[in-house]
Parts: structure tokens; C-alpha cells; sequence
């Protein structure tokens, strides 16, 4: 096996679709080389870096990516990288290092950009992530929800689901409930060149003044979840709206309306999930690369962060 760094604009159409074909086998996805090449063009630099692996025959057996980001650090402009599209074929997973030398070429392809780089891995990946990397948990992300049909959350409900829709609509009609975001010094640089490229297509937007939200609608395992992907402010007066607009939007359709991130000033339309509910625990982990960040990006409490920041909904 032989390792390398390169950045997006450096691979060719034929690493693309390889890619796609490994991501699609261990992920059970089905992209296309080119849905790829778009996700990886970030607003930054146009780019972002990938450490790849490949086999005898050349072929990429293993990857991983970073997409650089602007965001804000305690008032100062930082370069944080997600890091994301893990995958090795699992025909090449006895060399427990491959990890750390995939990991490894991806920031020497980054040629020092990054101050901080960051991930929220699966929990098969958390652990590698700390122990081969040296990564630092963060925090534990929180799901806020509301369901319209009890019974995707519990089957024995299903007689309730007629209760559930009236107590959704119900506590959105409410005029009260949520407090105000608090202020959060790390968070991510939501500028129009970045919000051109997370929301490309398939969102739909909600907008009032300044305040804005973009809601994507997913089918899964015969759920339909109306995930809540990114708003601002945070503050309980406009996720109450949004929520409330989410219902009239799609309420004929959807089971849940979701929410998931650092912790929020939720309103009464939106409650968080119990810990012991959770679908599954999702912990923000990262590693700083530069002396520009402090220890305080490892405290939870200082980040506004949401499916926004590293998810593909």
C-alpha cells in the first residue's frame, strides 16, 4: 500500500468515480464521481484535501478528506477543516496504521491551512480517532424534536397519533416559550458564498428580516424527518417560527421535525431528546494544528454548531 496527499483539483475524473464506488460499497449509498467533486469544492479555496491509499494496482483502497471552512475563534478569523469520508476497503483493514497514514496525508496536503481540524465520527470510528490520531472529545451533540406521529417513535403509541398532530400544532400557535442564543465565540462564517454551496439544492427555505433556516425533508427506514439544518439566530422566538412554518409547509406529510446540535434555547415546539432516547450518540471530537487555538475550542459550551457544520442532509 502507498499513501497520498493531494488536493481535489489534482484528482481525476477516474479517482472521482473510484471514490464514489468505494464510498457507495461501505456507506451502501449511490453517488456519482461528480456528486464528490461538487461536495469537495468548498467556498475557501475551491477545494479541499484528500490522504489516499492505494493499492499495487493504484487503485484508491482507502481515504479521507478535509473541507476547510472560515469560522470565527474568540473574535479572530481560524481555518477549521471537517474531516469526513473515512473509508478503507475492508479487504485492507488489518494494518491498524493505514488510518493515522491516510490522516497523515491529508494534512500534509493541506500544506498548513488548517488551525483546527474537526469530525464527528460513527461509533466504530470514535475510537480510532483518539486513540491512532490523538484527537480530544468535545462534546456530545443533542437532538431537539417534535412529532406529529407518536407511533414512528414508539409503535405501541400508534392509537395516540391523532393526539400527537394536535399537541404539534398546539404548541406552535403558542406566542411564547424559548429564550434568547447565547453567545457562542467558535462558530462558522455562514457568508453567501458559503450558504451557495451547503444549500445547493433540495432546501427549503424559511426567511424573516436577518433571520433565516433552511429545512431539508428526508425519507428514512419509513420515517419522514423535517431535519432542521441550519438557522439563525438560534434564539427560541424564530426556531419556534421556523417550526411553525415547517407545519405548514409539510405538515400533511412528515412524522418529526428535527434538530440536532449544540445545546439551543429551544421553544415549546421543539423539546430535546433524553440522553437515553438518543437514535444514536453523536460526539463532536477534534485536534488543533496551530497556536492561533487554545484549549477552549475543546469546551463544547463555546461552539454553535448544528447539522450545518458536518452533515450531508
Amino acid at each position: 500500500m502507498e499513501f497520498f496527499g493531494h488536493k481535489s483539483s489534482e484528482l481525476s475524473s477516474d479517482d472521482f468515480d473510484q471514490l464514489a464506488s468505494l464510498f457507495n460499497r461501505i456507506f451502501e449509498k449511490s453517488v456519482q464521481g461528480d456528486d464528490l467533486r461538487a461536495k469537495y469544492a468548498n467556498p475557501l479555496c475551491g477545494e479541499s484535501h484528500h490522504g489516499l491509499m492505494r493499492g499495487d494496482d493504484g487503485r484508491i483502497a482507502g481515504h479521507m478528506v478535509g473541507i476547510p471552512f472560515r469560522y470565527d475563534f474568540f473574535g479572530r478569523p481560524a481555518v477549521f477543516a471537517n474531516a469526513v469520508d473515512l473509508m478503507i476497503d475492508p479487504d485492507q483493514r488489518a494494518d491498524l496504521l493505514s488510518f493515522s497514514r491516510i490522516y497523515d496525508a491529508m494534512i500534509s496536503a493541506s500544506q498548513g491551512l488548517y488551525d483546527f481540524v474537526y469530525a464527528v465520527p460513527n461509533a466504530n470510528s470514535h475510537l480510532y480517532f483518539k486513540k491512532l490520531l490523538r484527537w480530544k472529545d468535545i462534546g456530545d451533540l443533542q437532538y431537539y424534536l417534535l412529532p406529529l406521529r407518536a407511533s414512528k417513535l414508539d409503535a405501541r403509541l400508534r392509537g395516540f397519533d391523532w393526539a400527537s398532530k394536535i399537541a404539534a400544532q398546539s404548541l406552535s400557535a403558542l406566542p411564547f416559550g424559548g429564550g434568547i442564543e447565547e453567545e457562542r465565540p467558535i462558530g462558522k462564517r455562514a457568508d453567501p458564498d458559503f450558504i451557495a454551496y451547503r444549500f445547493r439544492s433540495g432546501y427549503e427555505c424559511f426567511t424573516e428580516g436577518d433571520a433565516w433556516a433552511y429545512v431539508r425533508v428526508v425519507d428514512e427506514d419509513s420515517t419522514s424527518t423535517a431535519y432542521v439544518v441550519g438557522a439563525r439566530p438560534l434564539d427560541g422566538a424564530w426556531l419556534r417560527e421556523v417550526v411553525k412554518r415547517v407545519l405548514r409547509r409539510f405538515g400533511a406529510t412528515i412524522d418529526v421535525v428535527l434538530y440536532v446540535g449544540t445545546e439551543i434555547a429551544a421553544p415549546l415546539n421543539l423539546r430535546r431528546v433524553p440522553e437515553k432516547f438518543e437514535p444514536r450518540k453523536l460526539t463532536l471530537v477534534g485536534r488543533r494544528l496551530s497556536d492561533q487555538i487554545d484549549d477552549r475550542v475543546y469546551d463544547l459550551a463555546n461552539w454553535r454548531f448544528d447539522l450545518m457544520d458536518w452533515d450531508t442532509r
